[in-house]
């Protein structure tokens, strides 16, 4: 047999087992972390009532399962909401609200209007001690201005209306509160923090994304964290779980192992309370849904969705100022697609997703805006 037809016939044989005997192997796939995001976004597409489900994901399927390690008990934890609540613990709540003094009736004008900066000015010119307590606020630290603020119109001309207005509300939210524990009075300060600080970002957030309800987004927000402030100042030992910087997740848990509701449901009868607009009661009610794998329910819209999202990022970014001290929002620009990214968006890119907010991650990423946060970032 010539060399040649010896040749010819070992190519034949490894053309066998190449298109023939490997054809019959079963393909293995290695599904990346983003595959696998993906996947699950699908998933959630074609079976919407599953994310309608308040139950977590199934932590046995690699398909919509985040590969991401998760503390125990995560992926079965819900948020709980006012509804949820029997008649003893939601009259617990009510009297938690109640014992929580009624705020300067300026606090609602704010909310409830839009106000001019002449407007603005003429409401607080009238009240001597308002008008000093914004001025020690607006020169402190916590806005590390160059130049001192001397009056009231130079503040709003310097600073605008929106900003003022969120510093008078924080006035009066503190004067509604006293704190004879000085753990408490460090918990607060800091809840204080995060709460301006989330006003801010949610306002510059909503502004570059167009929405036209900017400044309303922005003082729920605010408002956001008034049922923490009632819990902290009902129960002096939960200074800790802010002062040791415990994640949003932590302090959520344990609020509901502990007494069976959470800051969120809290805030909401507070609001209910003071008779503040609808919005901003089910906004506060509705805030720390995103948390967890629960939905907003399928009858409201998607402004609602993404309004929602907005405000959850902005106060997420608050806590991460306030009890991390971040100052670099590259830190978590990943909103919940890179491991190292914080477990409080571990559903958020999904969310994302079904709110149609995708642009966020753009944002995310584009200098000209982490600059503008940064520079936000390192008020204090």
């Amino acid at each position: 047999m010539s060399f040649k037809i010896i040749m010819l016939l070992i190519v034949l044989i490894v053309l066998y087992f190449i298109f023939f005997r490997g054809n019959n192997k079963k393909p293995t796939y290695k599904v990346s972390k983003t595959d696998s995001k993906n996947l699950k976004n699908q998933y959630l597409k074609v079976n919407p009532e599953h994310e309608k489900s308040s139950q977590s994901l199934d932590s046995n399927s690699n398909i919509i399962q985040n590969p991401r390690e998760v503390p125990d008990g995560f992926l079965n934890f819900n948020v709980n909401i006012a509804s949820d609540l029997n008649q003893e613990k939601t009259l617990e709540v009510i009297n938690i609200a109640k014992r929580f003094k009624k705020p300067n009736p300026v606090l609602l004008m704010l909310i409830k209007g839009a106000f001019e900066p002449h407007e603005l000015f003429d409401l607080i010119k009238a009240d001597p001690k308002m008008t000093a307590k914004i001025l020690n606020a607006v020169n402190s630290p916590l806005f590390a201005l160059r130049t001192p603020i001397t009056s009231i119109q130079h503040a709003i001309n310097f600073m605008g209306v929106n900003a003022i207005k969120n510093v008078v509300m924080q006035i009066t939210v503190q004067d509604a509160l006293k704190f004879e524990n000085p753990q408490q009075e460090k918990a607060y300060q800091k809840l204080s923090k995060a709460s301006y600080m989330a006003s801010a970002f949610c306002l510059l957030l909503a502004k570059e994304l167009g929405k036209e309800n900017a400044a309303e987004l922005s003082t729920r927000c605010l408002l956001c964290y008034l049922g923490d402030m009632a819990m902290l100042s009902n129960e002096p030992l939960i200074s800790d779980d802010y002062l040791l910087s415990n994640s949003l997740y932590e302090r959520v848990n344990k609020a509901q192992e502990s007494y069976g509701f959470n800051s969120a449901i809290v805030g909401k009868v507070m609001a209910q309370e003071w008779s503040l607009p609808d919005s901003i009661i089910n906004g506060i009610g509705n805030s720390l849904l995103t948390l967890s794998n629960a939905s907003l329910g399928s009858d409201i819209s998607n402004d609602e969705l993404q309004d929602n999202l907005l405000c959850y990022i902005a106060c997420r970014v608050g806590d991460f100022f306030a009890f991390n001290h971040i100052k670099d929002i590259s830190s978590i620009n990943g909103l919940g697609l890179n491991d190292s990214d914080p477990i409080e968006f571990y559903y958020l890119q999904n969310k994302i997703n079904l709110s149609g907010l995708q642009h966020i991650e753009v944002l995310f990423n584009d200098s000209v805006f982490i600059r503008k946060v940064n520079t936000l970032l390192k008020t204090d």
